[in-house]
C-alpha cells in the first residue's frame, strides 16, 4: 500500500514538476521577446546627424530602415520624376509616423492628411506640384514603409544644331 501511495504521489509530482519548468521556459522566452521589441526612431535628429537618409533629393528616411530595392521603383521622365520607395526596419510604426511628421516639414513638405488604421498613411505636398504618400505597416518581424513620391522634374533644353 505505501508503495502505491508514493507511486501516485511521484505520478503526480512529476507532470507538476514539468509543468512548472514549461510556464518558467514559457515566461522566460515572453521575457526575451519582450527585450527584442522594436527599437525606437529619434524624430528630432537632422539630416547632418546619422539618423537620415534622403530620397528624391528631400524626402527624409531614417537610418535604421532598409531599402527594399527588390520592391522600389524609380521612374524618371524629362518632365517628372517618382515613384515607390519600400523599407523595411525592426522600429516601431509610431517612431516612424513620428519621424515623417516632424522630419517631413524641414524639407518644405506640408501635410495635408493622415489615417491611422490598422495601416498608417501620411500624405504631404511641396510647391510647385510635389506630393507624397506614406504608408507605415506593421508586420510580423517588421515595419514596412513605401514612401509615394511624384515631383515635377526641370525639364532639359536640347540645344538644336544647325547646320
Amino acid at each position: 500500500m505505501k508503495e502505491m501511495v508514493k507511486f501516485l504521489g511521484l505520478g503526480c509530482l512529476l507532470p507538476a514538476v514539468f509543468l512548472f519548468v514549461g510556464c518558467t521556459q514559457f515566461t522566460s522566452s515572453s521575457t526575451t521577446s519582450e527585450s527584442m521589441e522594436s527599437t525606437t526612431i529619434s524624430a528630432s535628429t537632422s539630416v547632418q546627424g546619422s539618423s537620415t537618409v534622403l530620397i528624391l533629393p528631400d524626402v527624409p528616411v531614417p537610418v535604421e530602415l532598409k531599402r527594399d530595392e527588390k520592391n522600389t521603383m524609380l521612374i524618371s521622365t524629362p518632365t517628372y520624376r517618382g515613384g515607390v520607395f519600400v523599407y523595411k526596419g525592426n522600429v516601431t510604426s509610431q517612431s516612424v509616423a513620428d519621424f515623417f511628421s516632424i522630419e517631413m516639414p524641414k524639407y518644405g513638405w506640408e501635410p495635408t492628411g493622415s489615417i491611422s488604421a490598422n495601416k498608417k498613411f501620411l500624405g504631404f505636398a511641396k510647391a510647385p506640384k510635389s506630393s507624397a504618400l506614406i504608408q507605415i505597416e506593421d508586420k510580423l518581424f517588421y515595419t514596412l514603409v513605401q514612401i509615394w513620391v511624384s515631383e515635377p522634374a526641370t525639364p532639359r533644353v536640347i540645344k538644336e544644331v544647325s547646320e
